[in-house]
């Protein structure tokens, strides 16, 4: 006679933390869902961004632009032409032109790589197993 009423006993004790599990997983739910939508909002930038655009054109805006001066390939060709030369030592030099250089340091420029290119070709071999004749580049 308690071989019956145990098992009862054992079912009603897992059908409770069944239930109790049951109801701890719809309120973490409830509690997920309510909580997500209060906390997510659009950022004033985006609000900002989602704005429809002004389909009408500025005149004035049009007006400027056509102002701007237009440059000839005569006139581009005579502008001077700049470069900028790292030295060994870390300082910068400009070259104006063909002719005068200009010599700046910065204190704040750091050497990088310079890439190299290889004076002869180097014969390397492909995935196929071909061999083929490539320049490669020396990185310092």
């Amino acid at each position: 006679m308690t071989s019956p009423l145990t098992g009862l006993k054992q079912k009603q004790g897992l059908l409770r933390i069944l239930v109790f599990s049951l109801a701890t997983i719809f309120i973490w739910i409830i509690y997920s869902l309510f909580h997500s939508q209060n906390t997510t909002e659009i950022s004033p930038e985006l609000l900002k961004l989602a704005e429809p655009l002004n389909p009408n054109i500025n005149i004035d805006i049009l007006q400027r632009i056509e102002q701007k001066k237009v440059y000839s390939d005569t006139e581009l060709s005579s502008f001077p032409i700049n470069r900028v030369v790292m030295q060994s030592d870390g300082s910068e030099q400009i070259v104006r032109g063909f002719g005068t250089a200009a010599l700046i340091t910065s204190p704040l420029s750091t050497p990088s790589a310079v890439v190299i290119p290889s004076p002869t070709p180097i014969a390397t071999r492909s995935a196929n197993g071909k061999q083929s004749s490539s320049s490669s580049a020396i990185l310092r």
